[in-house]
C-alpha cells in the first residue's frame, strides 16, 4: 500500500506540471521523461491524443508501476494497478484541467519567459513562475508546446523532469480504454461503531 501512496503522489506532481503542456493544437505525442527527486529516479511515460482530450500516464519505479488514463470525454480518471489487473474511478472536473493549460494566457499572465535552449532537437522556450512557496522553471517547445523540462524547487526539495525521448504521430485509441481482464475496486474506510 505504501508503494501505491508513493506512486500517487509521484503522479500528482507530474500531472501538475504535465498537465500544463496542453493546448488547443496539441498534437498526438508519447514523450518519456526521467523524474529525479533527491536519489530516487523514476521513469514516467506520457501519452496524449486527441487534442489533449485524452492522456495517459504510465509510472515506473523499481518497486511498482501505475497507469492513468484521463479522459475528459468522459470526464472519467482511472488509476491502473497492472500488478493486480484492478483499477479505480474518479470523476474528473474539466474545469480544473483548464487551469493547467499552458496558452498564451497562462505564459503571459502567469509565468515570465527567461531564455531559450534546444532540448532532443527541439527549441524551447524557459518560463519560471511560482506556485505557492514552489519556485518552477518549464522548458516548452516552442512549435509543439510539449513539455520538455521541469524544475520543481520547494524550499531545500528539487525535482527535475526531463524528457529522454520523444515522438510525434497518431496515437492508438486503445491506450486511453481500461485494458481487458481488469477488475474495479473502491477505496473505504472502515465504519466505526457509535460509541
Amino acid at each position: 500500500m505504501r508503494k501505491g501512496i508513493c506512486l500517487l503522489l509521484s503522479f500528482l506532481l507530474c500531472l501538475s506540471v504535465l498537465g500544463m503542456t496542453v493546448s488547443a493544437a496539441t498534437p498526438d505525442y508519447v514523450a518519456t521523461y526521467q523524474l529525479t527527486i533527491g536519489k530516487e529516479i523514476q521513469t514516467h511515460k506520457f501519452f496524449i491524443h486527441d487534442n489533449g482530450n485524452k492522456f495517459r500516464l504510465e509510472i515506473k519505479t523499481r518497486e511498482a508501476e501505475m497507469i492513468t488514463i484521463t479522459r475528459l470525454d468522459k470526464k472519467v480518471t482511472w488509476l491502473l494497478m497492472p500488478e493486480s489487473k484492478t483499477y479505480m474511478e474518479q470523476a474528473f472536473d474539466p474545469n480544473a484541467w483548464k487551469d493547467y493549460q499552458c496558452d498564451e494566457n497562462f505564459l503571459a499572465t502567469k509565468a515570465k519567459k527567461i531564455g531559450e535552449e534546444t532540448i532532443l532537437g527541439y527549441k524551447c522556450d524557459i518560463y519560471n513562475y511560482k506556485e505557492g512557496s514552489d519556485n518552477i522553471t518549464i522548458s516548452v517547445s516552442q512549435k509543439e508546446k510539449i513539455l520538455l523540462k521541469s524544475i520543481v524547487e520547494s524550499g531545500k526539495k528539487k525535482a527535475v523532469m526531463e524528457a529522454k525521448e520523444v515522438k510525434i504521430g497518431k496515437l492508438d485509441g486503445s491506450l486511453f480504454e481500461i485494458p481487458a481482464g481488469y477488475q474495479q475496486f473502491n477505496l473505504s474506510l472502515p465504519i466505526l461503531p457509535n460509541m
